[in-house]
């Protein structure tokens, strides 16, 4: 019994050493937020050296609460540096570009003043920037300046009629407009080309009245200056039909235009274009078919000559056309009595004996003989104009 007693004795003290202990500490307070306050009031006040703030990140002890022991200064708080010159951003602006609605002034800071930079660089006449806005693209108009400048003095001399006969665009989609209806009108009617192309300075006579020698000279003159008149006046030489060897082409030709001076069925100072086909054997036992063609101009004295592209022909052709001529022929010397097409005629009756070769070569007579004629209307300009200037 008696150890009970002093079990329950020394039980009972050391609980009421316990309550004293718990009776000596300071009763917990509830305002948590004004503990947190003090804890910062404490922190920023000057320490007892008067030396400023504790050393950043040391240890706190809180003496007014037993809620919080150590506190670390760098959670609790963190002084933000006060901004004495606003930092300002002035973005980069292209020079004499207007940003914003009309009035509106890019100044950020008051009392700011205004700086405006204008760009001294000239740009060139010749390149014209247009920009419609930041996001849009840039169109380059290349001008010609001294163009232009005529171009506004012509204007501003002759009016609006004046703008249209010196504007190069207007020209050109005239220009454009014409050949348009030109190809429309020849295409419904290929006649209506010769009626259209026809006057201007030059007036030409073909030696022939075949369509394949006219049409092909009167084109070729008609597209190298423009308007030309041509007619066909049929003549002959004084020589084989089937001439042989290029003197013989060449007299041929000239032969049919002295002919018409002769007879007083053109003038004299008429100028005039003959065409004339022959056959010769340009490499060895190889025979081809040209045309020679001579253009006669007493007005300048000028005659030009120049040929067709050559078309070769079968050689067992020509022996049938030699065949044909008999050995006391009275033109021999000149040619064949019997002409190349009318033996290939002969052998092959569907091709056209005066326009044979297309068969040959992919050509046509009037095709060959308009590329040549197109040379000599060249060749011919060039001498009128030398002789011009």
């Amino acid at each position: 019994m008696m150890e009970e007693s002093q079990v329950d004795g020394g039980h009972g003290e050391g609980a009421s050493n316990v309550i004293t202990s718990e009776s000596q500490q300071p009763a917990p307070t509830n305002n948590v937020a004004s503990e947190l306050q003090e804890a910062a009031q404490t922190l920023l006040s000057p320490d007892a050296t008067g030396q400023g703030y504790p050393p950043f990140g040391t240890s706190l002890k809180q003496e007014s609460t037993g809620l919080v022991q150590h506190v670390q200064a760098s959670q609790i708080f963190t002084p933000i540096m006060p901004i004495t010159h606003p930092q300002i951003f002035t973005p980069a602006m292209s020079n004499n570009l207007e940003v914003g609605p009309p009035g509106y002034n890019p100044v950020m800071s008051p009392g700011q003043p205004i700086i405006t930079t204008q760009d001294t660089r000239q740009v060139a006449p010749e390149v014209q920037q247009i920009t419609h806005g930041p996001n849009s693209s840039t169109v380059d108009l290349s001008l010609d300046s001294q163009q232009t400048a005529a171009g506004h003095s012509a204007a501003a001399g002759g009016g609006l009629f004046g703008w249209f006969t010196s504007n190069e665009l207007v020209n050109k989609v005239m220009e454009k407009t014409k050949s348009s209806v030109e190809k429309m009108i020849t295409t419904i009617d290929p006649g209506m080309a010769q009626v259209m192309h026809s006057g201007g300075d030059i007036d030409l006579v073909v030696t022939s009245e075949k369509e394949v020698k006219v049409g092909a000279v009167r084109d070729a003159f008609q597209h190298v200056f423009g308007m030309a008149t041509v007619r066909g006046v049929a003549s002959q030489p004084s020589i084989a039909p089937q001439p042989v060897g290029f003197s013989a082409g060449l007299k041929g030709a000239e032969e049919r235009i002295d002919n018409l001076r002769r007879d007083g069925t053109i003038h004299q100072r008429q100028p005039a274009v003959s065409v004339e086909n022959f056959i010769a054997e340009i490499l060895p036992d190889r025979w081809f078919d040209i045309g020679c063609l001579v253009l006669r101009d007493p007005n300048i004295n000028l005659q030009l000559e120049t040929f067709t592209q050559a078309t070769p022909i079968n050689n067992a052709f020509v022996q049938q056309a030699q065949d044909a001529t008999p050995s006391d022929y009275d033109l021999s010397w000149s040619g064949l009595k019997v002409t190349v097409g009318e033996v290939i005629h002969r052998n092959h009756p569907h091709i056209d004996p005066a326009d044979w070769h297309y068969n040959m070569c992919g050509l046509s007579r009037k095709e060959l003989i308009f590329v040549a004629a197109k040379s000599l209307a060249f060749m011919y300009k060039q001498r009128l104009n030398s002789v011009i200037t």
